[in-house]
């Protein structure tokens, strides 16, 4: 006789305190940059809980970055003018200059230039627009399944300053025209939200400096190009060749040693939302660890805290579109192919961004606050069945409003690569106007316990029914259509990608 399926146990979860606990410990890491410092502390961090967790098989995976680049001191000043100029961010892996910086005339571009040539010997000041994104657009992008609450659905318009990780900087351009130095000016976005942004953070070495400036510096330095001033750009990096970065993973046994299911997320980003996954990996891992001592676990667990999701071009074959957990699976067949002596993985859920409240900009975009809001979960859900999990398993949850959706044409964060993989998956990500903002404080205080412990909950939920489903049960991942295939490829031509 089969053994029964396992059943959820609410009381076997973390408490709220022990979230907060994890929360605070990464956030003494920040900002946890693809193999900086702070970052591979972080790992060392991590394994440690998960050294004390118990009943794991802990494993690193020792990768390189061929360059390592972080900012190390940077700034703007207007030649021969007391007035200074408050620099938002700088352009991650954009260039470097010398502690003197460089100094050039300022060449603007109100709209964004096809070419930089005019600019050669100058230094380009480029207006870049934010655009919003209306619900039916939306809707073409992001395939909606479901509901939760009923009244849950996509924002009527989207407008963050994440939608430049879907327009090209054109820096190479910049320094193949021999430009000094580039400032971006942020347009359609208040001068708080512009604070630290760390875009885009997903393109390789430019070898051209740029910095970021909000609305009303960029203004300032519009009027002093319409005079034919200068402005002195410095922007100085440390940069370390093959850096070291690592991937934490760890096995929980299960009673079946053939079947496994894949619980990911990734460990490098510039604060503490972006990317507490972790602290949702941690919470599983302690869960499932006391289900598997009571004999109550029959599918091996495989938690993957992968680096390299704000480097991907460095450590990803074939970015994009694959993400940083392409890596992983590829260096760990053995874990979920099927292949002859082989695990099979029968799902894969991934974890972003949790315990995330909503801020946008105001009406002008004159400030920026919270809305009194929950940030929107959009959930990938591969298959019908795994849609209907994830929706019961959301039952009685009284924060939060999710949106399950279809995989394609978009399929954002880690939980891409298993689903390519074939693998049947369920992905949990929200996006936070914050989500890439590198601020003193980790933006921890825009963070909900909560939320954060209900999301967890609805996580163990899940697993807890697929891993006593039959494999049959569970199905497989749903392949994209040619309708789906084409509008991808058109997307990704319009985006410059």
């Amino acid at each position: 006789m089969p053994p029964p399926p396992p059943r959820f146990q609410p009381k076997l979860l973390p408490d709220q305190a022990q979230l907060s606990k994890w929360l605070d410990g990464i956030n003494r890491f920040n900002p946890r940059l693809t193999g900086n410092a702070p970052h591979q502390d972080s790992i060392d961090y991590l394994e440690q809980e998960l050294h004390d967790i118990g009943g794991l098989s802990i494993h690193r995976d020792a990768l390189h970055l061929k360059q390592r680049w972080e900012a190390k001191t940077y700034g703007l000043s207007i030649v021969g003018n007391a007035q200074s100029i408050n620099v938002s961010s700088y352009v991650p892996y954009s260039g470097v200059t010398g502690p003197g910086g460089v100094t050039g005339e300022l060449l603007h571009y109100p709209r964004f230039p096809f070419s930089f040539w005019r600019a050669k010997g100058k230094i380009a000041l480029v207006d870049v627009r934010l655009r919003a994104l209306p619900r039916f657009a939306l809707r073409l992008l992001l395939r909606v399944r479901g509901r939760y609450p009923g009244s849950a659905d996509l924002p009527a318009w989207f407008s963050s300053p994440l939608s430049l990780l879907y327009k090209k900087l054109h820096l190479e351009k910049a320094a193949e025209a021999g430009v000094k130095g580039v400032i971006y000016i942020w347009r359609n976005c208040s001068d708080p939200n512009a604070v630290g942004q760390y875009l885009p953070f997903d393109t390789p070495y430019a070898n051209c400096p740029a910095l970021w400036v909000n609305g009303t510096e960029g203004d300032k330095l519009v009027r002093a190009a319409k005079r034919g001033e200068s402005v002195e750009l410095v922007l100085e990096a440390n940069i370390q060749k093959e850096a070291p970065t690592d991937t934490l993973w760890a096995v929980l046994p299960g009673s079946r040693s053939d079947q496994t299911i894949i619980v990911n997320t990734h460990t490098d980003g510039p604060n503490t939302p972006q990317e507490n996954g972790v602290v949702g990996l941690l919470a599983l891992a302690s869960y499932f660890s006391k289900l598997a001592k009571q004999g109550q676990l029959q599918r091996t667990l495989v938690f993957v805290f992968v680096t390299g999701h704000f480097q991907l071009p460095q450590l990803v074959a074939d970015y994009p579109p694959n993400r940083a957990t392409h890596t992983w699976l590829e260096a760990h067949r053995d874990l979920w192919d099927g292949a002859p002596g082989h695990k099979t993985a029968v799902a894969a859920t991934t974890l972003e961004h949790l315990g995330c409240t909503e801020w946008k900009d105001t009406a002008g975009h004159s400030g920026h606050g919270p809305t009194g809001q929950m940030e929107l979960e959009i959930v990938y859900a591969s298959n019908a069945k795994l849609n209907e999990i994830y929706l019961g398993a959301l039952q009685g949850r009284t924060l939060g409003r999710t949106v399950t959706v279809k995989p394609l044409p978009v399929y954002l964060g880690e939980g891409q690569p298993p689903y390519v993989a074939g693998i049947p998956t369920l992905s949990l990500i929200t996006l936070p106007d914050y989500m890439c903002a590198a601020t003193a404080n980790g933006e921890i205080h825009k963070l909900d316990l909560a939320l954060m412990s209900e999301q967890i909950e609805t996580f163990a939920k899940t697993i807890t029914e697929l891993d006593g489903l039959q494999t049959q049960e569970i199905g497989t991942a749903d392949r994209p259509g040619l309708l789906d295939r084409l509008f991808f490829g058109i997307l990704k031509r319009l985006m410059g990608r």
